[in-house]
């Protein structure tokens, strides 16, 4: 070969290898010497060395494309052969950069040793032979890590009753388990390969496992570009190392090795001007020339310009191979035999022939035997170069076939995978199938509370849906999209935040485009409730009349049920308390506990209950304590049927208001402690530190107003974070009282005129007589009773119109008590005994017990 003294031998065929990765199915074949890295190499060694003696490493390794990032983990990984200790590869997809734990789920069935032909119980009993092997009792990991990988089994494993966010919590405990479980039996290198193209789950369960290995022996090694910023917080044992480009006399080495011979100086000095030091580069270069026959003597040889004419030069040696390499290049970095097999429909020995040659030529690797065999590029640049070498018709065409092939032959795929399928169909230009698939995607990805995933996959469904020809279909394609970007925005920042209200806002846009009318109710309960979070609750009255035409127009009772909903709590909040009543009664009548059983998992809680809810509020606001209970009661027992977790802490934590409203402390811890216990992990931002709020105004009845304090500015700071509004003027009462408690009487008379101010604001005015109580409650603390007379009478002839009786009597006793100073105890008998003469019931209650034991001491 010219450029070179002496013959250069040819290379045998690479046979097939059961390796787990692109370099591991190399393993028996010419995998060129690591070369020019033997400062990174040692370094690696010191950190494994660590790792070994029981503290654990971290080392974040960043490089360009084709430096070498993954050759300089082999080396180690080759370093360790015969060592005791257990080789964890995980490798990221581009494809898959919004697939919730997808490097977790493929290394699972790699290690499990899925086939295609195993049944679900197959795979199941694999799986727990796997996770045997980490934990003594691992039935307590398998139903979570089995719901990961889609093949939970209720009879196997029992019924799985978490909500997404539970059950995403319990398989990171799992995943973190099982390598926790491990590092025990023997040291664990650990590999994460191209973080770049990382999912934000997986980035969340490394940020578990990097907490929890300080002291294991357990050896991290997290591979990624230098574009990406690596999002987990420094520790002590996490390193970093970058690895920079090659010598001239490095570089040699390479050619040397690649060609077996020792190139001349003038075609090492054009290769390294080329390459500019890059390993892959140099590599390719070298064989390009190599099987072009062109190595020459000096200046002016046939050498490649760039790494992708380089790769290109080399496909374009490769005959029926090429053909091969771009198909394969078109399903992903990774294919299998079969789905090859069936979109290059060639005969089986022309097939096997040609792929021999694409895994000879050093381009692709091999792992397994046909029809099992699965083929890996040597590199994403050389996947990039066979894509790229496609005409763009031909490439639609494949794309669109591929994703006929995954639909109807391996249906469990399609399901499993349908972002897969999106981006196919995407590149195939059969937009409205993406979509869907899009969609489809982001569905599965809340199904496990995994809401970044969700939301990127419903981002893209969005842009690409504004490639769709106008028309009633783009338009419900998009108000399908905007619902559940809604939903997700929520989970991911709260109800009433800009991101939330601007997708709010954006479906609202499309009513009267085109859209079908449930589609068009889903948008406007999304932003009449945004609204009533917002404080517009005059718009979300509006909303709920526009909701009661299309519901009577379906003729649906779960959407009736839902308007009539709509339309009675914003009247409660505006004080209007009585009329709140009659809709929201109207609204349970359409409920059907059987057939709207499942309404929590579409609208966040039972829709029966969310009617009860604020009739037990009503009912208790206008002194009706049996209605009350009884509405407490019905929603209780549903809570307890249906088994909606959501829908219980919903229904605790107006419960908890209740109590906090009612003086019952007893009730109100327990009530707390119950929704702890249901979501130990805090996920729901707004209801727990709501409850946290509530819990701080227990504290202060106790009379600890120093740690109701720090309970409530720490609930309130978190809610003001989430954006919240709903019930925010029952906690500007509650902060009065747990300063007015403190004797801090200038900050209490300035919090109490900004709970005056806060009913306007937010338009909670079934909470104006309380404020108003309040108010004067400080002013007669700090002497200034003529004002505080003036707020009490003020408390007295709200509570009267909106007929709330336990409010009414609240101001009148405080107005009684203002009196007896005044020496006027006729005048406050007489009062309070207009007051207390209202109640028929509840005389059991604290204010009820309170009134009485006031008239007594009147009297």
């Amino acid at each position: 070969m010219k450029g070179f003294a002496h013959a250069v031998p040819a290379f045998r065929p690479l046979r097939e290898s059961t390796g787990n990765s692109r370099f591991e199915a190399t393993r028996d074949t010419t995998l060129s010497n690591i070369v020019g890295r033997e400062s990174e190499l040692g370094f690696l060694w010191d950190r494994w060395n660590l790792a070994n003696a029981g503290k654990g490493q971290v080392l974040l390794l960043s490089g360009e494309a084709g430096l070498g990032k993954s050759r300089l983990v082999r080396a180690l990984a080759d370093g360790l052969a015969g060592k005791n200790h257990y080789r964890l590869r995980y490798q990221c997809a581009p494809h898959y950069a919004n697939s919730a734990l997808y490097p977790i789920i493929q290394r699972l069935e790699q290690a499990a040793g899925f086939s295609s032909n195993d049944s679900g119980d197959d795979k199941l009993d694999k799986l727990e032979r796997l996770l045997a092997v980490a934990e003594d009792d691992a039935a307590s990991s398998m139903p979570f890590i089995a719901a990961l990988m889609s093949l939970h089994d209720e009879k196997r494993h029992g019924a799985l009753d978490l909500e997404p966010q539970e059950l995403r919590a319990r398989i990171m405990t799992a995943l973190v388990r099982q390598l926790q479980g491990l590092s025990r039996l023997r040291p664990v290198f650990f590999v994460f390969e191209d973080a770049h193209w990382i999912d934000p789950s997986s980035v969340a369960l490394l940020a578990d496992l990097i907490a929890g290995i300080s002291d294991l022996p357990v050896f991290m090694i997290i591979t990624h570009r230098p574009e990406f910023e690596p999002p987990w917080k420094e520790c002590g044992y996490m390193g970093r190392l970058t690895m920079n480009r090659l010598n001239s006399a490095q570089a040699a080495q390479i050619i040397t090795n690649t060609v077996g011979e020792a190139p001349s100086r003038e075609f090492v000095d054009e290769i390294v001007m080329r390459s500019e030091g890059n390993p892959l580069f140099i590599e390719e270069l070298t064989k390009a020339v190599r099987e072009a026959s062109h190595l020459t003597e000096g200046k002016g040889m046939e050498i490649p310009a760039t790494l992708q004419a380089s790769l290109q030069s080399r496909l374009d040696s490769l005959g029926e191979a090429r053909n091969l390499a771009q198909i394969g290049a078109v399903i992903g970095r990774e294919f299998s035999y079969a789905i090859l097999a069936a979109i290059a429909n060639s005969e089986e020995a022309g097939l096997q022939a040609a792929l021999a040659q694409l895994v000879q030529s050093e381009l692709v690797f091999q792992r397994g035997h046909p029809p099992e065999a699965t083929y890996s590029f040597k590199h994403a640049l050389v996947q990039d170069a066979a894509y790229a070498s496609l005409l763009l018709e031909t490439r639609r065409g494949l794309h669109g076939r591929i994703a006929r092939y995954i639909e109807e032959e391996t249906p469990d795929l399609a399901e499993n995978q349908p972002e897969l399928l999106a981006q196919h169909y995407q590149q195939a230009r059969e937009y409205a199938i993406s979509v869907d698939y899009r969609l489809a995607a982001a569905r599965r990805a809340a199904e496990r509370s995994a809401t970044d995933e969700a939301i990127r996959h419903l981002e893209r469904g969005l842009k690409l849906s504004e490639q769709l020809h106008d028309g009633a279909d783009k338009v419900n394609r998009q108000l399908d999209l905007f619902a559940y970007l809604s939903a997700s925005y929520t989970a991911r920042y709260a109800y009433a935040s800009n991101q939330t209200r601007q997708i709010v806002e954006r479906a609202f846009g499309l009513i009267g485009k085109g859209g079908s009318l449930e589609r068009e109710f889903t948008a406007i309960y999304s932003i009449s409730l945004l609204n009533g979070n917002l404080g517009k609750l005059d718009k979300t009255r509006e909303g709920a009349v526009a909701l009661r035409q299309r519901a009577e127009q379906i003729g649906d009772p779960e959407l009736q049920c839902i308007a009539w909903r709509l339309d009675g709590f914003p009247r409660f909040f505006l004080g209007q308390i009585e009329d709140a009543l009659s809709p929201l009664r109207k609204g349970f009548a359409c409920y059907d506990p059987e057939k709207h059983k499942d309404s929590g998992t579409k609208y966040g809680h039972d829709i029966g209950i969310g009617c009860l809810t604020w009739l037990f509020q009503a009912s208790w606001f206008l002194g009706n304590f049996r209605d009350a209970a009884e509405y407490t009661s019905k929603a209780q027992a549903i809570s307890e049927r249906i088994q909606h977790r959501h829908t219980t802490r919903y229904l605790l934590h107006f419960e908890a208001f209740i109590a906090l409203m009612d003086g019952d402390v007893e009730q109100l811890e327990s009530i707390v402690a119950r929704e702890y216990a249901i979501d130990p992990a805090r996920t729901n931002v707004v209801i727990t530190n709501q409850l946290k709020c509530f819990e701080a105004g227990a504290m202060a009845l106790r009379g600890d107003f120093d740690g109701a304090l720090t309970c409530f500015q720490h609930g309130r700071e978190q809610l003001r974070s989430a954006n919240a509004s709903l019930m925010q003027s029952v906690n500007a009462c509650t902060i009065v009282e747990i300063l007015h408690g403190l004797g801090r009487l200038d900050e209490a008379l300035e919090a109490a005129e900004e709970a005056i101010a806060a009913l306007d604001k937010y338009q909670e005015y079934f909470m104006e007589s309380q404020a108003h109580r309040i108010h004067g409650e400080v002013l007669f603390s700090m002497g200034q009773i003529e004002e505080a007379e003036e707020a009490f009478a003020e408390a007295i002839n709200v509570a009267d119109r909106q007929g709330a009786k336990p409010l009414h009597l609240r101001a009148v006793m405080a107005q009684s008590r203002l009196l007896v100073v005044q020496d006027q105890n006729d005048a406050a008998l007489k009062l309070l005994q207009s007051s207390y003469s209202q109640f028929t019931e509840g005389f059991d209650m604290p204010d009820l017990i309170k009134a009485k034991e006031l008239l007594d001491e009147i009297s």
